[in-house]
């Protein structure tokens, strides 16, 4: 199973998101309900790592925080793959990210070790390449803040690979204190 631990946006933050997401002029806008914050990633998990994975996420107790978008960018300065919204920096996420990589080694998940940068994927270039429009558009909204916004659950996904895209089926949801 490809599996991800992620929180998940509120109606709040979705909202305000799509408020510009939908002024973007380039890319395969990602659904709405696609949209999250992933705080760990692992492919080819056996379902009962799975398990003991998700067992092991029930016992982390992270106060709900507030949160904030800080700006939009891209991954792939070279070659752009994707444009996102970044997720200002905040202790509390940060913390939640450590706890959830902490429970999936305690389950024997061997995560990839890569710098924490949370973002939300708002579009994907697969077939077109970033443009003039694109990046005028990058350039007005690099600076632009959204929220805050209360980080209230995190879930834990499978994603399955389709020809249209990914699909998320959320396997556990937990609640933040």
């Amino acid at each position: 199973m490809r599996i991800f631990v992620a929180l998940p946006l509120a109606e709040d933050a979705a909202s305000a998101l799509d408020q510009i997401a939908q002024t973007l002029p380039a890319g395969d806008p990602v659904p709405e309900e696609n949209w999250h914050i992933t705080l760990a990633f692992a492919a080819d998990v056996a379902e009962d790592t799975v398990e003991e994975f998700g067992l092991n996420l029930s016992g982390i107790a992270v106060p709900r925080f507030a949160w904030q978008i800080d700006g939009f960018g891209v991954f792939g300065a070279a070659k752009p793959r994707q444009i996102h919204a970044l997720v200002a920096e905040n202790s509390a996420l940060t913390e939640l990210h450590h706890q959830v990589r902490r429970a999936a080694r305690n389950a024997g998940l061997i995560l990839r070790h890569r710098r924490f940068v949370p973002h939300v994927t708002i579009s994907r270039l697969r077939r077109a390449p970033l443009d003039i429009r694109a990046a005028d558009w990058l350039a007005e909204n690099a600076t632009r803040r959204l929220g805050p916004f209360v980080a209230r659950e995190f879930t834990l996904f499978e994603s399955e690979l389709h020809p249209d895209g990914p699909r998320y089926n959320p396997l556990l949801t937990l609640s933040l204190l």
